[in-house]
């Protein structure tokens, strides 16, 4: 690797180390433990999850219709009724918008083409 990649990766870790050290990150951990050990819940939580995901692929290309975006709130509602998939969702959430921004950040100044 040359220096920059080197430089760059050691930044990287930093950040990451950074991350796990935060009470958002322990309280994410403990969350998705829980989550985990309830199969269950963890199954439910896996079908919310790809369902939304294929909804958001009907958005795209306009099949999605109003009875599904219905159902996938209402099954969402459910699921953030439970303490630990509500740090769990919302953790997720905080840690890839802020790691979306660091990104962003990096790359901000950099006449390279990152849109293909």
């Amino acid at each position: 690797m040359d220096d920059i990649t080197v430089t760059a990766t050691n930044m990287a870790k930093q950040l990451s180390e950074l991350i796990k050290n935060t009470e958002k990150y322990r309280e994410y951990q403990e969350a998705k433990k829980v989550i985990h050990e309830d199969k269950n819940l963890y199954k439910k939580l896996r079908e919310f999850i790809s369902k939304h995901t294929a909804f958001l692929y009907a958005m795209k290309d306009g099949t999605a219709s109003f009875e599904q975006e219905r159902y996938l709130a209402q099954e969402f509602h459910k699921l953030m009724l439970n303490r630990n998939v509500y740090v769990y969702m919302t953790a997720t959430l905080e840690f890839t918008e802020m790691l979306a921004t660091v990104f962003q950040t990096s790359v901000a100044d950099l006449d390279i083409d990152m849109d293909f």
